[in-house]
């Protein structure tokens, strides 16, 4: 399809054919539309200028590419929303108002916009002329913390924590907009999981996270006149520079392949980073890339897909990502979901689409993660240890990096190795309890019966321990029954005097039987079972009452798998011959 001067290829993207046909319709010639479109130059390489965060492509190169018609209308998205929104059956999430009034949308655009006046109308009556430095500070940071700052109940009740949030105003020149917002309160919404929403649903539901605020806010600096951007970042680009210890603490813990959003205004030839949801009005983050509307709109729709993948609703997910990638390719969340919610097990083309997402991308630690998960699931370890490591690198706090790398080990029969990453997760968050009772496991590799069973104990008395414990044993009552009998002490005192051996130790031991079973990892399994079989050997009289129920409890709350695996039931038997165990007692 081409005209005299310029060539037309969209290799069968059709909602980049629908667009075009719609713009031709209005008059829109091929000459605008070849005006070139924005990548991000993740890697330094992708642009001219390595230290550009982002450049213009394919500019009156002859050809207008699918991504140019999407630039072309997205930048123009006030003009071309209802077209947006029809074509992908989708709302822009950063606009506050819809194609279909409705009185709630009519309502907040009424509270916003007065908000808006109201605040101009302080800076005014302090002042400030409309337009300078100082003004367009006041404005921008008034309605940043009208974004951030809790309802006027929660003002009222945590005044010290408001001020300290808000020291910014504190001060002559601002704290007229301090009062004012203790009168009216804030907009800040509240968490929300599994959901994706646009500004007004925010609002509206009164619920939302990082990237709800950051369009809320987004929507109320353009009704106050600024040219915002939407930036995009991950959790390693804001541990780098974060110096509060509890959101250091909090940033190590979240999942890898963490995403962030924030909004950005240009001040004085800088951008200042207006940060929702962490409450920063000048945060320094490396690592973060401008959105243009079309990229934007690309990372709103995979979020979205994200959502509903975690909800099992793959086909949806799938739906989703596919939409993201015809608006931008490069969208680098919609890779990975097209591979992390695909029903795929295709683990070679699962390679393909990491490697080509890390061409674009080669800072992103939560590519290469991915990556090595797929190599490990090909056998391939080297490899997969070589992208644990380049993740490790980009992102030092990545602990499923560090554990999965430590299974590989294991699978090499590195011990040392595994149980030093294993070790290592535990600096980064304490109570990851899969990462003690993998050094335990190690230990036992390691015939130290002893280190292992000092790490199935710390495994247990973490916090979320026995909660991942009843988890793996939910279709057994054991759980329940060590857990009404551990303390009981008369049991204990009659368990040691039949057997000689402490009933606490070996609860553990059984405890940690049934872990290691219910974790696939019968080998393990079936090495503790012995080791209690020998701790405990024959017993020369009949056990009392008290152990004997003791050992009632345990074997009626044996799952019926182990009961009947080919190995583990001479071992149950052996067990219950030494324990002069009786069924009918």
């Amino acid at each position: 399809m081409t005209n005299s001067k310029v060539t037309v290829s969209f290799l069968d993207n059709r909602l980049a054919q629908t667009l075009y046909d719609s713009l031709k319709t209005q008059g829109v010639s091929d000459e605008d539309l070849d005006a070139g479109f924005r990548i991000t130059n993740y890697s330094g390489e992708a642009c001219q200028t390595a230290s550009d965060t982002t450049c213009l492509i394919g500019q009156h190169d002859g050809t207008v590419a699918a991504e140019e018609v999407m630039e072309y209308v997205f930048d123009r998205y006030e003009t071309y929303q209802s077209l947006i929104e029809t074509t992908t059956r989708h709302k822009l999430p950063w606009v506050l108002n819809v194609t279909t009034k409705q009185t709630s949308e009519t309502d907040v655009q009424k509270r916003l916009q007065t908000a808006v006046t109201q605040v101009k109308r302080i800076l005014e009556q302090q002042g400030l002329k409309e337009g300078t430095p100082p003004y367009r500070e006041g404005l921008a940071l008034s309605l940043y913390f009208l974004v951030t700052v809790p309802n006027k109940e929660w003002i009222s009740e945590y005044e010290q924590d408001f001020l300290e949030r808000t020291k910014e105003l504190q001060n002559e020149t601002y704290r007229p907009i301090s009062d004012w917002l203790k009168e009216t309160g804030g907009l800040r919404t509240d968490e929300t999981d599994n959901a994706e929403y646009t500004a007004l649903e925010a609002l509206e539901k009164k619920q939302g996270e990082c990237t709800e605020m950051s369009y809320i806010l987004f929507a109320l600096f353009k009704m106050a006149g600024f040219s915002p951007v939407l930036y995009s970042g991950d959790r390693a680009g804001m541990i780098s520079v974060e110096t509060d210890p509890e959101r250091i603490d909090f940033l190590k813990r979240v999942p890898a392949g963490y995403g962030h959003m924030l909004v950005g205004l240009a001040f004085d030839d800088k951008v200042r980073f207006f940060d929702p949801a962490f409450i920063k009005s000048a945060a320094t983050y490396v690592g973060f890339f401008p959105l243009t509307p079309r990229q934007g709109f690309a990372a709103y729709l995979s979020n979205i897909a994200k959502s509903w993948g975690d909800k099992e609703e793959k086909d949806k997910a799938q739906e989703l990502y596919q939409l993201a990638l015809a608006i931008d390719p490069r969208t680098m969340a919609a890779i990975h979901g097209t591979v992390e919610d695909g029903k795929s097990r295709d683990s070679q083309k699962n390679i393909a689409l990491f490697s080509r997402a890390i061409d674009i991308n080669p800072h992103s630690a939560g590519l290469y993660y991915s990556r090595g998960i797929s190599y490990k699931d090909v056998g391939e370890f080297e490899k997969a240890i070589q992208d644990y490591s380049r993740a490790i690198k980009l992102d030092p706090n990545m602990s499923e990096a560090y554990i999965n790398r430590g299974v590989v080990y294991g699978r090499q029969e590195r011990w040392d190795d595994a149980i030093a990453d294993f070790s290592k997760v535990l600096e980064i968050n304490p109570n990851f309890g899969l990462a003690e009772l993998n050094i335990g496991k190690a230990w036992l590799k390691k015939y130290d019966e002893v280190k292992a069973i000092q790490a199935f104990n710390r495994f247990l008395k973490i916090s979320d321990a026995f909660d991942y414990f009843l988890v793996l044993v939910s279709d057994t009552n054991l759980a329940k029954n060590q857990a009404k009998t551990r303390h009981v002490e008369a049991r204990k005192i009659a368990f040691e005097k039949d057997t000689g051996l402490d009933l606490t130790k070996i609860d553990l031991l059984f405890l940690c039987v049934f872990v290691l079973w219910k974790a696939k990892d019968q080998e393990s399994s079936l090495k503790m079972l012995k080791m209690i079989l020998d701790f405990l050997g024959e017993l020369q009289t009949q056990p009392s009452s008290e152990t004997h129920d003791y050992f009632k409890d345990v074997f009626q709350s044996l799952p019926p798998d182990m009961l009947s695996d080919s190995q583990m039931k001479p071992l149950i038997e052996a067990l219950k011959s030494s324990t002069r165990y009786k069924i009918d007692k």
